[in-house]
């Protein structure tokens, strides 16, 4: 509901808001499947490689 009604109240945003909203669909169509990643794991890493491994880079 939220991303219908934001577009709305933020008028000015509207742009911005849904080219966000793709680039986002986007990137969670090449990534990895996160729910079962453990990134407590790899606090060390730079996040970089983190990145690089969940495929979001």
């Amino acid at each position: 509901m939220a991303r219908l009604l934001y577009p709305i109240l933020a008028f000015q945003q509207t742009k911005a808001i849904f080219a966000n909203l793709a680039k986002g669909r986007e990137l969670g169509k090449k990534a990895d499947f996160m729910l079962g990643y453990r990134f407590e794991d790899c606090w060390e890493e730079p996040i970089y490689y983190v990145r690089k491994r969940l495929g979001l880079v």
